[in-house]
C-alpha cells in the first residue's frame, strides 16, 4: 500500500509521497475528518495464517506522515468478514460496516455495526459499545442483521437515514440466479423483505443503496442479462449484468419500484457501483468488455437527479 497526497487542494499535477500505511493490503477504505484525521480501513494481506482476512485500520493526524500500529476490528480467526467493496459508509463522523461470514468457500448472512472516529470505538445498532476485534460467536449474537441460510451473500451496501437508522441492500443466491433484498432496523429489531422483480442473473451484481431523503430511497442495481428485458434494456451474453438500473421507494423502503435504466451496453458488464463521497447525486461504475480471452474496462459516470450519462 502506498499513500501519496498533492501538494495543492483540486490540483493534481504535483504530489508528494508519504509514508506507507500498510503493507500487503486488499479493499482500502480511507476516510479524512473535518479535522483532518484520516482513517484507513481494510482487509490485512499481511496477517497471513488464520487472520489473513482479518479487517483492521491505521490513522493518522498528522496528514499522513505518520501512522498509527493496526487496530483489529474484525478478526479472521472463526471466519467473520472481509469487507467486500461497498459495504461501508461514511456520514462524516460515523463508519458504518456491513460485514459477512466468509466461510472459506461462500460468503452468508448480513452483519452491521458501526465505528464512531470522535472516540475510536465501534458499536452495535443500539449504540451498546463493542469489545474488539469482532469474532463470529460474538457477532452471531450481537450485530446479526439478517441470515441468509445457506444462500450465498456476495455484497451488502449500507446507508443511514437522518436519525442514524441504517438501511441495507444484500445481494443473494447463486452465481446463476440472485435476488436483491432491503434490510433495515426497526428501532427494536432487523426486519428484511426481497425487491420484488429486481432479481437478477449472478450473486456477483453488486448493489448501492442511496438516501435522497428519510421518506425517498434509491437502490442501483445491476441486472444480468434475463432480467433486462422487462424494462427494455439492450441486454448481453454475458454472466454478468448489462444494465445498471434504478428502483426508487418513496415510504423509507417498504415499498420499492422499477425507475430508470441508468447505462445499459449489450455487449458489456458493469460492476462496482459507487457514490461520489460528498456528491451523493452522483453515481460511478466500472464498464467492462469481454474480447475473446481479455477484456478492457472504464469508468463510467451517472447523474442520478436526472439519471443521465456525465460525459
Amino acid at each position: 500500500m502506498q499513500y501519496a497526497r498533492s501538494d495543492n487542494a483540486r490540483d493534481i499535477s504535483v504530489w508528494t509521497q508519504k509514508t506507507t500505511p500498510a503493507g500487503h493490503i486488499t479493499y482500502p477504505f480511507p476516510f479524512v475528518t473535518a479535522g483532518g484525521d484520516i482513517y484507513l480501513f481494510f482487509r490485512d494481506g499481511d496477517a497471513g495464517g488464520t487472520e489473513a482476512l482479518a479487517w483492521r485500520y491505521v490513522k493518522s493526524t498528522d496528514s499522513g506522515d505518520s501512522w498509527s500500529a493496526k487496530t483489529s476490528v474484525i478478526s479472521d480467526g472463526d471466519g467473520v468478514g472481509p469487507l467486500q467493496y461497498n459495504g461501508i459508509y461514511w456520514d462524516g463522523s460515523k463508519i458504518h460496516i456491513a460485514p459477512m461470514y466468509v466461510t472459506g468457500t461462500d460468503r452468508l448472512h448480513a452483519y452491521y455495526l458501526y465505528f464512531d472516529t470522535d472516540d475510536d470505538k465501534c458499536y452495535e445498532v443500539d449504540s451498546t459499545e463493542i469489545s474488539l476485534p469482532v469474532t463470529k460467536e460474538w457477532a452471531d449474537a450481537n450485530i446479526l442483521a439478517w441470515d441468509s441460510g445457506a444462500s450465498v451473500v456476495n455484497h451488502a451496501a449500507v446507508t443511514v437515514k437522518s436519525d442514524g437508522t441504517p438501511c441495507m441492500i444484500v445481494v443473494y443466491g447463486s452465481d446463476v440466479a440472485a435476488e436483491y433484498r432491503y434490510v433495515t432496523w426497526s428501532g427494536s429489531e432487523w426486519t428484511s423483505a426481497d425487491i420484488t422483480g429486481a432479481g437478477t442473473d449472478s450473486n456477483f451484481d453488486m448493489p448501492q443503496i442511496r438516501r435522497v431523503d428519510d421518506d425517498n430511497l434509491e437502490a442501483l442495481l445491476i441486472r444480468g442479462p434475463s432480467s433486462q428485458t422487462a424494462h427494455g434494456s439492450s441486454h448481453n451474453t454475458i454472466h454478468r449484468g448489462g444494465a445498471v438500473e434504478k428502483w426508487v421507494s418513496s415510504d423509507g423502503g417498504s415499498t420499492w419500484a422499477y425507475s430508470a435504466v441508468l447505462v445499459c451496453d449489450k455487449l458489456a458488464g458493469f460492476d462496482h457501483i459507487h457514490l461520489v463521497r460528498n456528491a451523493e447525486n452522483y453515481m460511478v461504475t466500472a464498464e467492462w468488455t469481454w474480447d475473446m480471452d481479455d477484456f478492457t474496462n472504464k469508468i463510467i459516470m451517472v447523474d442520478l437527479t436526472t439519471n443521465t450519462l456525465i460525459a
